[in-house]
């Protein structure tokens, strides 16, 4: 388990498309109501070779490479995943929806919704979270 920042890290998983794949990460955080939700999160995508708004700056046609500081508009750069330059921050992933969690009655919806998004349940994270919702 990792806490960053507000979130708890409780798995990660790599998917993939036609031509590419990229991490994914299950995380269980505490709105501002002090519930709890569950939901997937992604590295922050800077920018792209096919939007190239941010990283043509960083082109160098001497050398056909790009020259990526460590840091853009504030973002620490993890790397290239494919076209995407991705950063180190986490953010939701807009193709899943999230999960509210109710104190009291949570496994259930937990299985529904990891069965919904094709991530696999062990006993292991569902450990994980009750652990940290009941503390």
């Amino acid at each position: 388990m990792t806490t960053t920042r507000n979130f708890w890290e409780i798995d990660r998983r790599e998917n993939s498309g036609h031509v590419d794949s990229w991490m994914e990460y299950l995380c269980l955080e505490k709105n501002g109501g002090g519930d709890f939700v569950l939901s997937i999160k992604s590295h922050v995508i800077i920018d792209s070779e096919y939007n190239g708004e941010i990283i043509t700056q960083f082109y160098d046609e001497d050398t056909d490479e790009y020259d990526i500081p460590d840091e853009i508009n504030g973002i620490r750069v993890l790397g290239w995943n494919a076209e995407f330059l991705l950063g180190v921050e986490l953010e939701n992933n807009f193709q899943y929806t999230r999960l509210e969690l109710a104190q009291n009655d949570f496994e259930q919806s937990i299985r529904q919704w990891m069965k919904e998004i094709n991530w696999d349940v062990t006993a292991q994270q569902l450990s994980l979270i009750k652990k940290i919702i009941c503390q």
